[in-house]
């Protein structure tokens, strides 16, 4: 069993590893909101992204040592996952297109996984009540979810237990 000294121990380097992941990508958002990315600085990789997903206005949401990118008007998203700070390498993922038909940008909400274990993106449609869960495939970088968005809206609709003031009997 491990004496309390180790455990706080442990405690701080985890709690270093994550403010210095907390402090790149920081930064790294303090560099794209500057309009640091027409001349990337430090990050090279700044170019692609404004290629790939389109200029405009970005959301950011960062987790850990990953970065998720989305451009909430044209619906393509992106995700970085940072290998080594200290050399700079960035794997990134290919882009994605949210369909645009299910998720309008006006009703479409983006969120990561509560407490930042998992590195998902939840894309919601706070209208309708659907949603999807993306994820990166890690053999080929691909970004994925399921072909049919959950419909939770619809769900909540017919269910009877919400609607009346009676508990919901059971068989």
């Amino acid at each position: 069993m491990k004496s309390t000294a180790d455990r706080t121990t442990l405690g701080f380097g985890a709690l270093a590893t994550g403010l210095a992941a907390g402090a790149l990508i920081a930064t790294l958002a303090g560099a794209l909101l500057e309009g640091e990315s027409r001349n990337a600085g430090p990050f090279p990789w700044l170019p692609e992204l404004q290629a790939d997903v389109g200029d405009g206005d970005f959301l950011y949401f960062p987790n850990r040592r990953n970065i998720w990118v989305v451009h909430p008007q044209t619906g393509r998203l992106i995700h970085y996952k940072f290998i080594d700070t200290y050399q700079g390498t960035v794997e990134r993922s290919y882009v994605a297109q949210i369909d645009q038909k299910l998720f309008p940008p006006e009703d479409t909400v983006y969120a990561l996984s509560e407490r930042n274990i998992e590195d998902l993106l939840w894309v919601c449609n706070r209208r309708t009540g659907d949603f999807q869960l993306w994820r990166r495939n890690v053999r080929d970088g691909r970004l994925v979810t399921d072909p049919v968005p959950v419909q939770s809206g619809r769900d909540l609709l017919n269910d009877r237990s919400i609607r009346s003031s009676e508990p919901p009997s059971r068989p």
